[in-house]
């Protein structure tokens, strides 16, 4: 409970933050997980604002977290969040963003990423854990 606490206080300053600029959750606290939609590999248009990284569980450096937060793209004031978690073993919430409902999305039997027009990102900021 207190690592699960941890990652929601993380979190927060994304939510509570203002929406009114292109980069609207860029602080000084979260610039070291901007991503740069222009340059993920094999992805050939801009991904747009997302955010990525490891987080510390607690004191144990060998337990982390990787998290990839993505704004919602209508520019509203949004409070809300959706947290994908896949279950199973060995599922990564990753499937959840490129085979599902992210932003890019990798369709079976194509050699590349395309961008996708369904991406709930358009309507939540959504976050997805590993």
């Amino acid at each position: 409970m207190y690592q699960q606490m941890q990652l929601i206080t993380f979190l927060l300053p994304f939510l509570l933050l203002g929406c009114t600029e292109a980069s609207r959750f860029s602080t000084s606290n979260t610039a070291k997980f901007v991503v740069n939609g222009s340059f993920i590999p094999d992805v050939s248009f801009e991904a747009g604002e997302s955010y990525a990284g490891i987080l510390p569980l607690g004191n144990d450096t060998n337990s982390n977290l990787f998290f990839w937060f993505w704004p919602n793209t209508d520019h509203t004031p949004r409070e809300e969040i959706v947290i994908w978690l896949n279950g199973g073993l060995g599922c990564s919430s990753l499937g959840g963003l490129l085979k599902e409902h992210g932003a890019i999305l990798w369709p079976s039997g194509l050699p590349a990423l395309v961008r996708n027009p369904w991406s709930w990102h358009h309507i939540s900021n959504i976050v997805y854990i590993d």
